[in-house]
């Protein structure tokens, strides 16, 4: 057995079991979603952090147990490999921000919505810290093989229970949903992809946000976009601009 395959079943520790198909939601993005924070009972704050730090710690030890040579292959619907031309493309991304609290800025691309809730700087922070451990074995990879490997890593939580489908609780569309609380629908998978893509200086594209429709990442490799996409079981070209190869929209 692969070593990434021995690592990968490391994540499925301790939380949330079973799965179900991707599906979608319509969402209503507006400033005041950042800006309105959740108070929580004490129980609520203490099962967030056992969840947030056994996430943390099984990325991290992921993380740091796999070296460079053990590569994520590209996945496709049938678990087989593709082969690519290898691109070493990177662009750093422009920012939009939201106010958030405590003064500090929550940037709106990550605010899952009216529907998901508000999104609170502590929250953000701790969305973002998972999302570094992912980003920071593939970093100086070429971009395909980081969109892979990150690909790789998020959906490997999905299918081994770290994280089920939902779109009727707090923050299941957006990162804070996937990395901490471990739910999420289509839109949270996207964002949480995006989230970890820019820890590497990635661009990326949110294809049907606000829509009653599936959504995920779209990347710039070389001359061409690339679909990163956990939820829809796909990483790689995407076959016509805005399209994905397994779901009509």
């Amino acid at each position: 057995m692969k070593v990434k395959h021995v690592l990968a079943m490391a994540l499925a520790a301790l939380l949330f079991l079973g799965a179900t198909a991707c599906g979608s939601e319509l969402q209503v993005f507006t400033q005041a979603n950042a800006t309105v924070p959740i108070e929580k009972t004490t129980s609520e704050a203490n099962t967030e952090t056992t969840i947030s730090t056994t996430i943390s710690t099984t990325i991290s030890t992921t993380v740091s147990a796999t070296t460079t040579a053990d590569k994520p292959s590209t996945q496709t619907s049938t678990g087989t490999s593709k082969k690519t031309a290898r691109s070493t493309q990177k662009t750093t991304t422009k920012k939009k921000t939201t106010t958030a609290s405590r003064g500090n800025t929550v940037p709106s691309r990550f605010v899952g919505g009216k529907t998901s809730g508000p999104l609170s700087w502590d929250e953000y922070q701790k969305a973002v810290k998972a999302a570094k451990l992912i980003a920071s074995k593939y970093e100086g990879l070429p971009r395909e093989e980081q969109l892979e490997g990150v690909w790789y890593v998020l959906r490997t939580l999905y299918d081994q229970g770290l994280v089920t489908y939902a779109d009727d609780v707090p923050h299941y569309a957006d990162p804070y949903g996937y990395l901490v609380l471990g739910v999420s629908s289509c839109a949270g998978s996207a964002r949480t992809t995006g989230l970890v893509l820019e820890q590497l200086g990635i661009p990326w594209e949110h294809v049907n946000p606000n829509q009653w429709t599936h959504q995920w990442a779209r990347v710039p490799v070389g001359d061409a976009y690339w679909i990163c996409d956990p939820y829809g079981y796909y990483v790689g070209p995407e076959p016509a601009v805005r399209k994905h190869p397994y779901v009509e929209t």
